[in-house]
């Protein structure tokens, strides 16, 4: 039977899902060209055609593009259409019945035809299906060289072919959502069309890339709120494998170590709204410091879990909740301080004298490809005389809990603490940590949870102005952090992407120039990007959502 806490959680999380406000975001939008040189026809369109009728009659404007031998098309669009020939745009001959050119989606691909009286210059599909119900960026270009199509950013379809809208004779008809021919009005779109952008140019790499760049923003945490909190800090991401994203913060009385909840938010829509928050751990009324919230998503199923640590000098204690339904219902509080017994014993190996401080993270926790769960913490003596790094496990899906085996802490490395972890292509761990005293990250490897730890390193791209920062794995040859990159200050937030598990960082951009703080990152499904950051820290807390395209682009 459950219990009456565990009933009263539920009633007011449904509630919270169900009345109250939502933070809500715009559609992430792809950057416009209209800059750029040769841009012949701009349409904004913003407009959900219902597949069976609708469209956008352009055909005063057949003139301007019925000569062209070369150029590019850009759409804007979202679908899940499965049909074929659902069309973004089509020139065509009226009075024949096979002579148009049609930029189209077909079978959940983006597809591309040139033909005149039935025989085709150009038959091109992409790679890949985008009938997903997201936005992306579709973007066709001709010239000498031949025929591409592009999808947020990236070459999916090339031919050789260099047919262009000249190829098509007597054009007579210009439409958005359909094609007309001899038969009449035919393959409608279904779905949603944004920006609709013909050009006379042939646009280059770069400029497919930034236009495939997508990225917005929204605050979801703000001691405004008139919730009572005089701040919120140190943000946790998780999106489990369904695409529901969480979000879990400190709602601290005062500063460090005040009696302080753990809240969470929850979106089922990719981070587009969330729920109101929620408190998972009340410590503010009972005068206890829950700090360090750490959120980690199964790999497969609906399971998730927030860890976090109740600071206490001498005694710090560690618990768990775990959610079987992508964290809409949670089990009760389970305390696993026994997890720490190791550190704390000194005929272990694993001993760490003078232990008085241990926390988590921050950030979040992951699962590895053998199935362990890791959650990276660091451990002190009083008043952060020596401090390290290390990480405890469960190998039942989050059942029990056991100690990790510790980073070494030589000269220059004596005060290593916050951290994230990350499983490198080969199997084994690095951990990023923050090391003061100095302006850069430090980094360990190990082979597992239980192995070796290498001495650490100073990563010296990674500068930072000692502060948290966070690491994620974007796919299996992509790895991603985030920071302050600042040698003085808590400003610049950046994110960096590494082909080659951590040894360099090819590509970087700045999220936000001003005052922000500690973050975390988060990747779902679709492979969007959400970075959750103090912005600035203290008072407010932000989502930024973009895709790798946005971090690639100029």
């Amino acid at each position: 039977m459950m219990t009456k806490m565990k009933l009263n959680f539920r009633v007011f999380l449904c509630l919270a899902l169900c009345m109250t406000c939502l933070v809500g975001m715009n559609p992430m939008a792809s950057k416009a060209l209209a800059d750029v040189d040769g841009q012949v026809l701009n349409y904004a369109i913003n407009q959900t055609f219902n597949g069976t009728s609708d469209f956008v009659d352009k055909t005063a404007d057949i003139s301007t593009v019925a000569n062209l031998t070369q150029g590019s098309m850009v759409v804007q669009f979202k679908s899940s259409s499965t049909a074929q020939a659902k069309t973004f745009l089509s020139a065509s001959h009226t009075a024949d019945a096979s002579s148009n050119i049609s930029f189209t989606m077909n079978n959940g691909t983006v597809y591309f035809e040139n033909r005149e009286d039935g025989v085709y210059a150009t038959k091109l599909n992409a790679d890949g299906t985008y009938n997903d119900g997201k936005w992306h960026t579709a973007v066709l270009t001709v010239n000498s060289s031949g025929t591409k199509i592009f999808v947020d950013g990236y070459l999916k379809g090339s031919a050789t072919s260099t047919a262009f809208f000249k190829n098509v004779t007597n054009l007579n008809s210009l439409s958005i959502g359909r094609n007309v021919d001899s038969g009449g009005a035919q393959w409608f779109y279904a779905g949603d069309l944004n920006q609709v952008q013909l050009y006379n140019v042939a646009l280059t790499d770069a400029q497919i890339k930034n236009l495939g760049a997508t990225f917005d923003e929204a605050t979801l945490f703000d001691t405004s709120d008139g919730k009572g909190y005089a701040q919120y800090r140190i943000p946790s991401i998780a999106v489990s494998a369904n695409g529901t994203v969480l979000v879990a913060v400190e709602g601290r009385s005062g500063g460090d170590q005040t009696p302080t909840d753990i809240l969470l938010k929850r979106s089922t829509d990719g981070g587009a709204t969330f729920s109101d928050s929620v408190i998972m751990s009340p410590g503010k009324s009972q005068g206890n410091a829950e700090m360090n919230p750490m959120l980690l998503t199964e790999n497969t199923g609906s399971k998730v879990h927030l860890l976090w640590g109740r600071w206490k000098w001498g005694n710090c204690q560690y618990f768990i909740r775990t959610s079987t339904d992508n964290g809409a219902t949670w089990g009760e509080t389970r305390e696993i301080t026994s997890a720490l017994a190791a550190y704390k014993d000194p005929a272990n190996p694993y001993y760490f004298a003078n232990l008085s401080g241990a926390g988590m993270g921050p950030g979040h926790g992951i699962q590895l490809k053998d199935g362990k769960l890791v959650v990276p913490i660091y451990l002190t003596t009083a008043n952060w005389t020596n401090s390290t790094v290390a990480s405890i496990y469960s190998s039942d899906g989050g059942l029990t809990w056991n100690a990790g085996s510790k980073v070494p802490n030589p000269t220059g490395f004596t005060k290593i603490h916050e951290n994230m972890m990350v499983e490198l292509s080969n199997g084994s761990l690095m951990t990023n940590m923050r090391n003061p005293g100095t302006t850069y990250r430090a980094v360990s490897t190990s082979s597992g949870v239980t192995g070796v730890w290498s001495t650490p390193r100073a990563d010296q791209v990674l500068i930072d102005p000692v502060c948290e920062g966070s690491l994620q794995r974007y796919d299996a040859s992509t790895i991603l952090f985030t920071n302050p990159a600042s040698t003085s200050s808590r400003t610049h937030m950046t994110i960096r992407m590494s082909s080659d598990d951590g040894t360099t960082w090819n590509k970087s951009k700045e999220i936000y120039a001003g005052s922000n703080g500690y973050s975390d990152i988060g990747v779902a499904p679709d492979k969007t990007i959400l970075v959750f950051y103090e912005k600035p820290a203290s008072t407010k807390i932000s989502l930024a959502r973009f895709n790798k395209a946005w971090v690639e682009a100029p």
